[in-house]
């Protein structure tokens, strides 16, 4: 066999052993939370071109919020419940019938084709629950590995009350998780209150429970002292704490399983491979919304329909609950 020969059946046997070799899944970071910013940088629209396709996963068909206080600390009054009006007042208030914010998200129901036969409908607030978190994933430095450990932990003990499902399967529950002062997050590399790092995130947990992955969000403290003061928003300290909160539940409920994703396909649910989620879309741009006859700083969400970032539609009629109880 001739040199060339030679070369050549050497070259088309290391194809043919590269070519047998698996090819691994294309992995890249999947955008699930609120980044920090310079206040001073204001947007005013979403990015051109911004849209939300659906790649199959499941949403969340009626939001049921759970808040957790992680562990003891100087909370601002009106997260930890005291001074009206209140987180919970909030949730109540955004997720129910005096509130067109769920009119906003049906446009992201899942009845359609490849989808998971969801249709987004009215929420509530199941509560406020104050944690004693275990020694070791309540340091100054809290990673998220340590916050799905404990959330799993205080449901099995009995202490937060079990994800609720739909009539599907799928979780209802969203357990939206509050830290006190002095309690760094960090996450995927990156870190809470900082340049660079985000001011609150929302996260599906990778370990099970009854064979549900459970729905969670996290925010940061965002008081005076804090970097999250500077750089997640422009409002009132809870001005600011409930614009990130509506970044986060608006996602949580459009994207349930984005924790579980490793790449621009399922089981992200409604997702812009750009641009990110809803509301990374339209993110630093806060609007003032009245529900249920209290005004709010809420963020404005990524709009298909509208094709711009935009408020919640005014609360609904008194009839709407029963339309769409008929239409469920």
């Amino acid at each position: 066999m001739s040199g060339l020969s030679r070369s050549f059946s050497l070259l088309v046997c290391l194809v043919l052993i590269f070519s047998a070799l698996p090819v691994q899944a294309q992995t890249t970071h999947i955008q699930h939370g609120v980044p920090w910013r310079d206040a001073k940088v204001q947007r005013g629209s979403a990015p051109a071109g911004a849209h939300l396709s659906y790649f199959g996963g499941p949403v969340v068909s009626n939001a049921h919020v759970v808040q957790v206080l992680y562990g003891t600390g100087s909370y601002n009054s009106q997260v930890a419940g005291t001074s009206s009006p209140t987180m919970g007042n909030f949730f109540g208030d955004l997720l129910g019938i005096r509130s067109g914010y769920i009119n906003l998200l049906s446009q992201y129901s899942t009845n359609i084709s490849g989808g998971t036969n969801q249709i987004l409908g009215l929420g509530t607030f199941d509560g406020l629950f104050q944690i004693v978190p275990s020694a070791g994933n309540n340091g100054s430095t809290i990673n998220d590995s340590n916050i799905q450990a404990e959330l799993l932990a205080q449901i099995n003990a009995g202490h937060l009350p079990a994800p609720l499902l739909d009539a599907a399967g799928n979780v209802n529950t969203i357990y939206m998780i509050y830290f006190p002062p002095g309690k760094t997050i960090t996450d995927n590399g990156s870190t809470s209150c900082v340049a660079g790092g985000f001011c609150a995130y929302h996260g599906t947990t990778s370990n099970t429970l009854n064979s549900k992955h459970l729905l969670y969000g996290v925010m940061p403290d965002m008081q005076a002292g804090s970097g999250c003061a500077t750089g997640c928003g422009t409002s009132s300290i809870f001005g600011n704490y409930t614009s990130v909160t509506s970044h986060e539940l608006s996602e949580t409920i459009t994207d349930a399983d984005v924790g579980l994703a490793t790449r621009i396909a399922a089981p992200l649910a409604w997702y812009d491979a750009t641009n990110g989620e809803i509301g990374d879309i339209c993110n630093g741009q806060q609007g003032s919304y009245a529900a249920n006859g209290t005004t709010y700083t809420i963020q404005l969400e990524f709009s298909n329909a509208a094709n711009n970032c935009v408020l919640p539609p005014p609360a609904s009629p008194a009839w709407w609950p029963a339309i769409q109880v008929i239409l469920q």
